[in-house]
């Protein structure tokens, strides 16, 4: 009887040790949680993130000073248009305010995007000028507990604001799911790695030293919304403030360019598997 005992303790903890060793890493992922500042990446479910958007309310308190009866209240984001230039490329002013998300502030700058689909005037002209494309970047304005960017619509030469009837289009969040990441250490400069559950490589393809800065440059071929964000850490372990940053566009992929303040020893380059998107359409009357 003894024997029989021995024998199936020692089949529970293979049993136990084989299990372990296949959910370790589903374990590891759920509880995947990086911070840099008040930037947040952890991994979120889509009804995780669904749950945060619906008790979202952004809108444009007092202090910002921008107009506040032509624009719209969406919930998780609120827009507001402000200032119109007149010239040779007229252009409305607007703002975006954002309820700060875990993953949304993202070095490839697709975390957000607003869509304009429409200016029509009174005759159904439409006024959008589609060929000229403002940048969108997500910002923290010290003190505020959203986020918030600055852009440009641009209008047709010649258009006429006092007809504008209305603006229409969308505001999309990018959300990324199933968080992962992949660890360079300063040996590992030039060597190409795999993305773990990605159809990707990344390569650490410069690190050096100079006027207590390092400069860590990137090179990742891959989905450009797979790219969430590089955080670097010096030989104690302790995460190094981020300078600068730079995306370019290069042949085969996306280069990414770091300055980081102190000697860089590892690095962590993190991806998420796939994304969800969440739209929110929105019309103002200017």
């Amino acid at each position: 009887m003894l024997c029989q005992w021995g024998g199936n303790t020692v089949i529970k903890r293979a049993f136990f040790l084989i299990l372990l060793i296949f959910l370790f890493p589903l374990i590891a992922n759920a509880q995947l949680s990086f911070q840099e500042g008040r930037k947040i990446w952890k991994n979120y479910s889509a009804s995780q993130y669904d749950e945060r958007l619906r008790a979202a309310a952004v809108n444009f308190p007092d202090r910002f000073r921008v107009s506040t009866n032509r624009g719209a209240d969406l919930g998780p984001v609120s827009i507001r248009l402000d200032d119109f230039v007149d010239g040779d490329h007229p252009y409305f002013e607007y703002w975006v305010r954002v309820a700060a998300l875990p993953n949304l502030e993202l070095d490839n700058q697709v975390s957000l995007k607003l869509i304009i689909r429409h200016v029509w005037d009174l005759e159904k002209n439409d006024l959008y000028n589609r060929e000229a494309v403002s940048r969108q970047s997500l910002q923290n304005i010290i003190g505020d507990d959203a986020l918030t960017f600055i852009s440009k619509l641009y209008l047709k030469q010649g258009s006429d604001v006092r007809v504008i009837q209305e603006i229409s289009g969308e505001i999309v969040f990018i959300l990324p799911l199933e968080l992962t990441w992949l660890t360079f250490e300063k040996s590992d400069l030039k060597k190409k790695k795999q993305v773990p559950g990605i159809v990707s490589t990344v390569s650490l393809s410069n690190l050096r030293f100079k006027d207590e800065s390092s400069w860590v440059e990137i090179r990742y071929q891959g989905k450009e919304e797979a790219y969430l964000t590089t955080l670097a850490y010096d030989k104690t372990g302790k995460q190094l403030k981020k300078k600068g940053f730079a995306k370019n566009s290069v042949s085969e992929g996306w280069l990414y360019a770091y300055a980081f303040a102190g000697q860089v020893e590892k690095i962590q380059t993190l991806f998420s598997s796939h994304v969800i998107e969440r739209k929110y359409p929105f019309k103002i009357v200017p």
